[in-house]
Formats: structure tokens, C-alpha cells, sequence
């Protein structure tokens, strides 16, 4: 007569644990010399066999316990300062905001989009107004020509600009009606 071997389905043989847990068989071998329970120790060439609920409940008292030790504790009195933290930060911030300390991004986006609009619009405009200067001018009257009028635009536009919404398709010629220039104190 054959014995009969009973299977226990809620022990796990140690790859087992690997995948239930998402982790490197070389974790869960770290784990068991760190103290994961064994429900059944191996012998006669047979694996060790481990309780899934023991393994579980050590997994998560290591859990616990590091957070503990790294100042992650999960105290209700912890999270809620935690929360209190962030809301005091978020608040200085928007105070900053208010007080011209601090610009949002979008600000800061949407006016440099435009100044680019305007600076291309002003330097696009550059040939058409010196266009009539270059006939006959030899390559290096042109060059100091243009580079001089490059440079005025770019101290122009240097100086400050009021930008009152200037499209890209904006002709070149009427840029000036929509671009006021402020002088610096």
C-alpha cells in the first residue's frame, strides 16, 4: 500500500513567495535570515514551506516598524501635522504671490511667448526699413547698416516693452502701433 501525502495549500514554498510578493527570491532569502516565519522547515531534499497569513503579518510589522524608525510613522497626530505643514507652506506661497514676491509659471510663460512675438515682429520689420539704404552699398556698409539696426531694436526692446496682445501674424509695419515702449527710472 502507497502513503498518502497531504498537501497543505496554504503553505508556500520560498519561489512561491517571490512571486506572490513581486520580489527577487534573493529578498525573501534575506527575509528568512531576518526572521520571516518558517511553517515548515525543509529536509531529505524537500523545500522549506512558509504560512502565507505569518508571512504576511511579519512583512508588514517590518513595514511598520521601519517606517517607526525612520520618522515615517503613520500616527494620526504625525499625518495630520504632516498635512497642517503643507497647507502652511502652500499658504506662504500664495501670500508671496499676492505680495509680488513670487510669479506663477504661466505668467512668466505667457510673457516671454509674447515678447518673442514682439522681438520677432521688430527684427522681421528691419529689412523693409532699410531696404531703400543697402542699393549700392558695398557688403560692409550693409553688414554695419543692419547690425546697427538690429542693435537699436534690441535696445529698444531692452528698455522695456508694454505688449497689448500682438498676434504672430501681426504685419511687421503696424507693430509699432501695438508696442508702447516704457524708459526705465
Amino acid at each position: 500500500m502507497t502513503a498518502k501525502r497531504t498537501v497543505d495549500l496554504a503553505l508556500f514554498t520560498r519561489p512561491q513567495l517571490a512571486k506572490i510578493f513581486q520580489k527577487d527570491a534573493r529578498t525573501i532569502a534575506r527575509w528568512i535570515d531576518d526572521g520571516l516565519p518558517v511553517a515548515v522547515k525543509g529536509r531529505g531534499g524537500r523545500p522549506s514551506r512558509y504560512n502565507l497569513p505569518d508571512c504576511v503579518r511579519w512583512v508588514l510589522d517590518r513595514e511598520l516598524q521601519a517606517r517607526s524608525e525612520t520618522g515615517t510613522d503613520l500616527s494620526p497626530q504625525l499625518e495630520r501635522a504632516r498635512l497642517d505643514q503643507r497647507r502652511r507652506e502652500e499658504l506662504e506661497l500664495r501670500i508671496r504671490v499676492r505680495k509680488g514676491e513670487l510669479v506663477e509659471v504661466e505668467a512668466v510663460q505667457a510673457e516671454y511667448a509674447d515678447l518673442a512675438v514682439v522681438v520677432k515682429a521688430r527684427l522681421r520689420a528691419i529689412p523693409d526699413a532699410v531696404a531703400d539704404q543697402l542699393t549700392g552699398q558695398s557688403p560692409a556698409a550693409v553688414k554695419a547698416l543692419l547690425l546697427t539696426r538690429i542693435d537699436d531694436a534690441l535696445r529698444e526692446l531692452a528698455r522695456g516693452v508694454h505688449i497689448a496682445s500682438v498676434d504672430e501674424d501681426d504685419d511687421p509695419e503696424h507693430i509699432d502701433a501695438v508696442v508702447t515702449l516704457e524708459a526705465h527710472a
